[in-house]
């Protein structure tokens, strides 16, 4: 099969957006904090010519200095080497425009915001959703997967003040009451969600407003350290995404085979193999043509820029990652 690599700049659409990041907290008199600053854009997509191929599979790889930790699950991941396998495995619920705004036509999910009343309405767009098992999607799920990140025992990094936004979360997480009453199940497609503020990033995405969701006949009756030790988050996932974890060498690499339930239709190739791979040896791997994809570091641009066997895309994302000690 012959190949076209494509290297994926992500998170960064403009580069100079990275160079304005550096503050070292020079005066004004010092012009050294005149910090020089490059702007580069990038296309979101490409399309390559040649013979369409039958099947095949997707090679990716996750540029990590270290190795992945095996949560494939939303709710779970921590790190972006599980959050990149997650991706795979679970679809979002939405689409986002040039804007990143949430598309009202996009998606899973039909997004109304009532600013006034300060409601969200989300409604599946179909009553045949599946997991990939083949079990029923529905809006039950939707509002167990806030229950999972609002129950008392969640030690993860959901709950936070985006859960708290919800009317009656905080009295759920804290054992005063047995359900969440912001959330307003309307019938099996349809869910209202109160609102204690209003504020811009609920219409961007960024997990303002949970952007997947677990199966609830996996994990009902799991506690959280139940499902972080289950193989339903590791091995035997089930999820809505375009792939199935076929396989799993731990720390290394993720082999998926196609989902036949993917709400957008079965995918074209066969699967798609994710393995963990060095920022030290990336470029020259994506020079060698091994991988089809790769989310490249943007500190490295200068190594991989003149390629002439990839492609570069950009995109802007709704998020920021930083590391704490």
């Amino acid at each position: 099969m012959n190949k076209k690599a494509i290297a994926g700049l992500l998170g960064a659409a403009s580069l100079v957006t990275l160079a304005a990041c550096n503050n070292n907290n020079k005066t004004s008199g010092d012009s050294s904090s005149n910090a020089k600053t490059e702007e580069r854009k990038f296309a979101s997509d490409v399309t390559n010519e040649g013979t369409v191929i039958k099947g095949g599979t997707i090679n990716y790889a996750v540029v990590s200095a270290s190795p992945f930790k095996g949560l494939i699950n939303p709710l779970l991941y921590v790190d972006s080497g599980d959050g990149s396998l997650v991706d795979f495995a679970f679809a979002s619920l939405f689409e986002f425009d040039a804007n990143q705004r949430i598309k009202k036509d996009g998606g899973m999910m039909e997004f109304t915001l009532d600013k006034e009343n300060k409601i969200v309405t989300l409604k599946l767009r179909s009553k045949d959703y599946k997991w990939s098992d083949g079990k029923p999607l529905t809006i039950d799920d939707y509002i167990f997967t806030y229950e999972f990140v609002g129950r008392k025992d969640y030690d993860g990094v959901r709950y936070d003040e985006n859960a708290e936004n919800i009317v009656g979360m905080k009295d759920f997480h804290e054992g005063k009451a047995d359900k969440i009453s912001g959330l307003e199940k309307v019938d099996d497609q349809t869910v209202k969600i109160h609102l204690e503020e209003v504020y811009p990033a609920l219409e961007m995405g960024g997990n303002a407003i949970l952007g997947q969701m677990l199966p609830k006949h996996v994990f009902k009756d799991m506690s959280y350290e139940d499902a972080v030790k289950s193989e339903k988050s590791r091995t035997d996932v089930v999820g809505n995404g375009p792939f199935v974890v076929d396989k799993v060498v731990p720390g290394e690499s993720v082999t998926y085979k196609k989902n036949p339930y993917y709400y957008k239709g079965e995918p074209k190739v066969d699967g798609l193999k994710a393995d963990v791979v060095s920022p030290d040896s990336i470029v020259q791997e994506m020079k060698a043509g091994k991988y089809d994809f790769a989310s490249m570091q943007p500190d490295q641009y200068d190594t991989y820029k003149n390629l002439s066997n990839i492609n570069l895309l950009g995109t802007i994302t709704n998020y920021i990652s930083h590391g704490s000690f």
